[in-house]
């Protein structure tokens, strides 16, 4: 049986255990903005600015691509993005949703190092504007970044839903616009969030 104070004293070393697991998380590159830190419960309408540079992507012939996402994996990833932070708090499954887009956006999950080339665990490219989801194991206290990538906004030589006034690689390109959320009812990594 545990004393008042000892009680008080071992509910403050695990409260100090839980923040030095939580505060510890790799950062992007300083270029990189993270758009917000992600809860269980955030639902999201964000906007890709098409005016941007692609600070996470690069040309493939310096090696510098995504390597995951079918099926375009290993594919130039010169286009903008918005890039979010997530800390898992419940191991298990996460799965991520971008809708209502109005042109072609991918999603991709990296994992700590945000190195899109060493750290990419997951990612979704479905072709034109097409909802896109990814599903990811969670560890707890980990750092993931969600990465919201507009493809189509500068892959103009590709058919795939550019972001343009016509859809078309001759039309005047847009920052598109979507909906990042997640689907509490399919992770089991997601059931809640935790203030403390």
């Amino acid at each position: 049986r545990l004393s008042m104070f000892n009680r008080t004293s071992a509910g403050l070393l695990l409260c100090t255990a839980g923040l030095q697991l939580s505060s510890a998380h790799a950062e992007c590159p300083a270029d990189v903005v993270i758009q917000d830190e992600l809860t269980c419960s955030s639902n999201i309408s964000g906007i890709v600015d098409h005016e941007e540079e692609s600070y996470l992507g690069g040309d493939c012939e310096d090696e510098a691509c995504y390597t995951c996402g079918d099926p375009w994996a290993n594919e130039d990833q010169i286009a903008p993005e918005a890039v979010y932070s997530f800390t898992c708090q419940l191991e298990g499954t996460v799965s991520l949703l971008i809708t209502d887009l109005p042109c072609d956006l991918d999603i991709y999950t990296l994992d700590d190092s945000c190195d899109p080339y060493t750290g990419c665990l997951y990612g979704s490219t479905t072709s034109y504007a097409a909802d896109d989801q990814v599903d990811f194991t969670c560890t707890p206290g980990d750092t993931y970044y969600i990465v919201v990538e507009a493809y189509g906004t500068e892959h103009l030589d590709v058919a795939s839903g550019p972001c343009t006034d016509d859809a078309t690689s001759e039309g005047e390109v847009y920052s598109p616009t979507y909906t990042l959320s997640f689907d509490v009812s399919a992770s089991t990594g997601c059931a809640e969030d935790c203030d403390n």
